[in-house]
């Protein structure tokens, strides 16, 4: 099965669509190759654990909790830089969309939905 990831460090994301099937490898060989980094000094952290490249991605259980992909798996890149890892950043949290319509609560102000779009019905003619 397919996977959706969102590898990011910082502001900076990049979005993968591997197997669950292909090692970790070559989700890092292509995060080296966009920051012209050796692929040694690159890894990928799951859920606070850093993944083992040589392992596939269901092996160390980064698979969707089902058949239909909803969100992107959230992932975080590291680089090696003087022989140690960096830290990976705290995790945030899922921002949770709730219907604002009718509240009129300020802390409840309207927000563009960023993921999935919203669909536009074309006016009747």
């Amino acid at each position: 099965m397919a996977l959706f990831l969102k590898v990011k460090r910082g502001k900076k994301s990049i979005f993968l669509e591997p197997n669950e099937g292909d090692k970790v490898q070559k989700a890092i060989d292509v995060i080296a190759s966009v920051f012209e980094k050796d692929s040694d000094d690159v890894a990928l952290v799951y859920q606070g654990k850093q993944l083992n490249p040589d392992k596939t991605f269901k092996d160390q259980a980064v698979t969707h909790a089902n058949s239909q992909i909803v969100e992107p798996l959230r992932l975080q890149y590291i680089f090696r830089e003087g022989g140690q890892w960096q830290e990976p950043e705290p995790e945030e949290e899922p921002v949770e969309e709730t219907s604002q319509e009718n509240s009129t609560d300020p802390s409840h102000a309207s927000t563009a939905p960023h993921f999935p779009a919203e669909l536009v019905k074309p006016p009747n003619m």
